[in-house]
């Protein structure tokens, strides 16, 4: 059966009639999990499988940075495809492996940007995309994980492709706030990670975004020996219509528009909380009092009782002396001897301690005389 072309137009019109269908449809969020979850098992069982395999189908990061231990001459037999096919890797395409792998790594820092992205792809990546991929839209978003939806060029039978792009910075505007101008700069033109659930992406570039530090989902450990040993391009047609999408006037807005609504579902999120922290500790208090287990204050009373006690002893005597001295000197000059000062002092240690406690303490010293 002949293989079925499309004009750039035909291809468009599908493309469209399939969202459509897909909207309609609903349960897009679930179809894209199934996708990535499904992938990331087959690949759990290829790996699993590999332990017991005599020639393994995968060489990792790890056993290639050993290379410097291997023979010159040593040679690799390994599988390759489903059918038991054998491929054979000496010492140097190890090196040629470790040297591509070098050149990656230290490539990007921890998030790739749309434009590095597009601007880092293979030119028929590029060509793919324009010729075959009209459309991506964005489905739903957690956090700062967008998830697009793209059309599919049919060649292999889909109908669309799932596409998951998370902003590196989103949840921290969310959080301290951005002007428009920020938004911009740090979301559609900062850094961040991808994944697409096409083969392409899989096989070809799922381990260069592993190696970078740009992947998003499933990390890739099995270096693509066969498909893309020298490490090339970036991303598939679907990716890059997502990333075009993202630098459009289009994306700034919807990415805006995401943003404040995260933000005014923080403050609010922020007040409700703080409302219902209140209202439970009010509940408490309230609780504590229907069942008659309000707290006594307490102190060490006996202490205090005694540092009183020394401190009305102290003005006492003070007082005392005072009224003594004054006695005097009236009798040296003559004249009548005052108990305004006294009373004054009195009063004031009756103000401080109460009358019950002055008295006793007049009494005890009178006593002691």
């Amino acid at each position: 059966m002949a293989k079925q072309t499309f004009t750039a137009d035909a291809l468009r019109q599908i493309a469209i009639e399939n969202l459509k269908q897909v909207a309609e449809q609903g349960g897009i969020n679930k179809k894209a999990n199934t996708r990535f979850k499904g992938s990331e098992a087959s690949r759990n069982d290829e790996w699993n499988a590999d332990l017991k395999r005599a020639k393994p189908k995968f060489i990792t990061t790890s056993d290639i940075n050993k290379m410097q231990n291997y023979d010159v001459g040593q040679v690799f037999e390994m599988t390759y495809g489903n059918q038991g096919a054998t491929i054979t890797l000496t010492a140097d395409d190890l090196k040629v492996f470790k040297s591509n792998i070098d050149l990656l790594a230290g490539q990007y820092l921890k998030g790739i940007t749309a434009k590095q992205v597009i601007d880092s792809s293979l030119p028929i990546d590029i060509q793919r995309s324009n010729e075959q991929i009209f459309l991506a839209t964005p489905i739903s978003r957690k956090d700062g994980l967008v998830h697009f939806l793209t059309n599919a060029s049919r060649e292999n039978g889909a109908i669309n492709h799932h596409v998951n792009v998370e902003f590196l910075a989103f949840q921290q505007l969310a959080a301290f706030g951005a002007d428009n101008k920020t938004a911009k700069n740090l979301l559609n033109f900062g850094k961040l990670k991808f994944e697409c659930d096409c083969g392409r992406h899989d096989y070809w570039y799922r381990y260069i975004a592993t190696i970078g530090g740009y992947g998003a989902g499933r990390q890739e450990h099995g270096y693509p020996k066969i498909r893309n040993q020298y490490l090339s391009g970036v991303a598939c047609k679907h990716v890059l219509r997502v990333m075009q999408y993202i630098r459009s006037p289009m994306g700034i807005n919807y990415l805006w528009q995401q943003l404040q609504k995260t933000a005014q579902k923080q403050t609010a999120e922020q007040q409700q909380k703080r409302q219902t922290q209140t209202k439970q500790q009010i509940q408490k208090q309230i609780d504590e009092l229907a069942r008659k287990k309000t707290k006594a204050i307490s102190g060490d009373h006996d202490a205090v009782q005694k540092r009183l006690l020394e401190r009305m002893e102290r003005m006492a005597k003070a007082a005392q002396h005072a009224a003594q001295k004054q006695t005097e000197r009236a009798a040296k000059n003559g004249t009548a001897y005052s108990k305004k000062k006294a009373e004054s002092q009195l009063q004031s240690m009756i103000n401080t301690f109460g009358k019950a406690e002055v008295e006793a303490m007049l009494k005890a010293m009178k006593g002691g005389e």
